[in-house]
């Protein structure tokens, strides 16, 4: 098993119900026959992946509290979900 942090940038503010389609799209095409699952941990666009700044502040690339929250909850009431 292995876990991966999608960071996908939105054309707004906010994720649009369109592009998260598009997202999980992706996610079904190429994994639509494993057992997988999307957390959308936080809908914005901060906090954010930032290659180019990374060298002067690292933290950048780490996930906020809020976003790590977000994931525990939400993963928890999935895995209710099927119990």
């Amino acid at each position: 098993m292995a876990r991966f942090i999608l960071d996908v940038a939105s054309k707004g503010p906010k994720i649009s119900h369109e592009e998260l389609k598009q997202v999980i799209d992706i996610h079904n095409d190429y994994f639509g026959g494993f057992v997988s699952t999307i957390i959308l941990v936080d809908d914005t666009n901060e906090n954010q992946f930032y290659y180019e700044e990374l060298e002067d502040d690292p933290s950048l690339n780490d996930l906020n509290e809020e976003q790590i929250n977000n994931f525990k909850k939400l993963n928890r009431e999935l895995f209710n979900e099927y119990l």
